[in-house]
């Protein structure tokens, strides 16, 4: 008998010991399949953060212009100090205030009156995202333009948005194939949603040290970046008037690190720092009595440079 009830407290003792294992080990695993979970979740929302830091860098500042609708071709003319390696063509098109239809708008070589005054920008490239395109198809100015909806400091240089000689290429590798005597640039409204200011000016400085080494001679205006609707900047998005001043404070130390020359363009359009309600309907791209505000401010501010 005590045989008997020895063996069965043995046994009870070894069945309590391997189930004491068995919730060991199941706890183990928990543990292991826990930290494995938290591991993917940090890895999954690293891989978030990059990807929106790239998209707040890439992005358009909107998915289209709301400015009326234009046909009018973006030309250049050779004269006697002005010759173009190829004419280049604009492969982004601009959408309407309606956000259906589009026109497209081309570079090639025209004759122009004598007395045009868009002939005063006829050995000028213009540089810029679409709110400069707009700018150039809403004065009817003849010059070269490349620009592109989003296009920003970095995108300038990777993608191929320009159609020039039968080849696509980046802005800036179109800019190297074209000769001109000046350069107008504006970049910023994409870029405000950048992380650092000091990448926006380093890259900005990049496009500079390439123009100068491509055309030691060009003169580099550097625009002011244009400032949005007090509705827009109030909005809660990235794009805010108080970073755009901040912007055009360091753009203007830039024009003068670099010997460019810095246009402040802002004065023409804006009042105290703000886009007027009836410069644009969206609060963003100029419509065509702004533009033209800009086109006098330029032909009063630097072509007598």
């Amino acid at each position: 008998m005590r045989q008997n009830r020895n063996r069965v407290r043995l046994q009870k003792r070894r069945k309590m010991f391997l189930m004491q294992q068995k919730r060991k080990r199941r706890r183990r695993r928990q543990q292991i399949f826990m930290r494995g979970t938290a591991a993917v979740m940090l890895l999954f929302a690293f891989c978030i953060s990059i990807r929106f830091i790239h998209m707040a860098k890439d992005r358009p500042i909107v998915e289209g212009s709301t400015q009326e609708p234009v046909t009018t071709e973006v030309s250049t003319t050779e004269t006697s100090t002005t010759e173009s390696f190829g004419t280049g063509n604009v492969k982004e098109t601009l959408l309407t205030g309606r956000g259906d239809d589009t026109t497209t708008g081309s570079v090639k070589n025209m004759d122009l009156k004598s007395d045009d005054k868009s002939n005063d920008f006829s050995d000028a490239v213009f540089v810029g995202d679409s709110r400069t395109e707009g700018f150039v198809l809403q004065t009817g100015i003849q010059t070269t333009a490349y620009v592109h909806k989003g296009l920003t400091v970095a995108s300038a240089y990777t993608e191929k948005v320009i159609h020039q000689d039968d080849e696509d290429r980046s802005v800036m590798e179109a800019l190297a194939r074209t000769r001109y005597n000046r350069v107008y640039l504006m970049f910023g409204i994409n870029e405000t949603g950048w992380i650092s200011n000091d990448i926006f000016i380093s890259d900005y400085k990049q496009i500079i040290d390439d123009i100068k080494a491509q055309n030691p001679s060009a003169k580099i205006f550097i625009q002011s970046v244009l400032p949005v609707s007090k509705a827009v900047s109030d909005s809660g998005g990235y794009v805010r008037n108080d970073k755009i001043a901040e912007y055009n404070k360091r753009l203007e130390q830039l024009a003068a690190d670099e010997g460019a020359t810095f246009v402040n363009v802002q004065e023409a359009v804006s009042t105290d720092g703000v886009l007027p309600d009836d410069a644009a309907t969206d609060g963003i791209h100029l419509n065509k009595k702004y533009c033209e505000k800009w086109l006098t401010y330029l032909e009063e501010h630097t072509l007598d440079k």
